[in-house]
């Protein structure tokens, strides 16, 4: 039975699962799957820092250059490189109309995961340091 939601493309018929299809599957277009497919779309991708919040657009050609164009930056993440001596994840973003997460929601929520268990574990290290 559909539970009728405030969001009418929710029960859109093009919007129902497809069978054999993970919970969680996500749109990801192919346009940025492979750097050689987004500097063929032109796509803009930036990288974000969770940690520090710096963002910054990323020459894609000069990526390719160093890694070749079949390289993706799906479900990708790499220390911080944006601000000296920050610790944090940079994660990739791509324009679809937002930007997006460059990542699948599986691994979106393990980052997430993560994120909150290092936030949880630095409280309670702080906590322990202003009790001494």
């Amino acid at each position: 039975m559909d539970v009728p939601t405030p969001f009418p493309l929710q029960n859109h018929p093009r919007s129902a699962s497809v069978p054999g299809m993970a919970k969680k599957s996500a749109f990801i277009p192919t346009w940025v799957r492979t750097l050689d497919a987004m500097i063929e779309a032109d796509a803009l991708i930036r990288v974000h820092c969770e940690q520090c919040n710096a963002w910054q657009d990323i020459d894609l050609v000069a990526l390719r250059e160093k890694v070749g164009g079949a390289y993706s930056l799906l479900n990708r993440r790499c220390r911080c490189r944006l601000t000296e001596g920050c610790g944090g994840w940079n994660r990739f973003l791509y324009r679809g109309g937002v930007m997006r997460d460059l990542a699948e929601p599986d691994v979106r929520d393990r980052w997430l995961q993560e994120s909150i268990r290092k936030g949880l574990e630095g409280r309670s290290n702080e906590a322990n340091q202003c009790s001494q």
